[in-house]
């Protein structure tokens, strides 16, 4: 397994946005509880967080887009959870 390292001050200064489209707003138990898990640690190291939760038919162009748009500043973390 490859391990990444990043400087929580480098994480501070990132915006970091989870997209995730929810069909008929179905939201599985494993991931529920790994977005609460996230949550808890971004807010434990002072990260700026923002989740995108869409229950719209978008593509994954569209999501992508919508994701792009919403995020600023020229050093972003896109994770997306498709």
């Amino acid at each position: 397994m490859v391990e990444i390292s990043v400087p929580i001050e480098e994480l501070r200064k990132a915006k970091i946005m989870v997209c995730t489209p929810m069909y008929g707003g179905m939201c599985g138990g494993m991931y529920t509880k790994a977005s609460c898990d996230l949550a808890t640690l971004a807010s434990k190291y002072e990260m700026d967080l923002k989740f995108f939760i869409s229950s719209m038919n978008l593509s994954y162009q569209e999501l992508e887009i919508i994701c792009v748009m919403n995020l600023c500043g020229p050093k972003n973390i896109l994770i997306s959870c498709l």
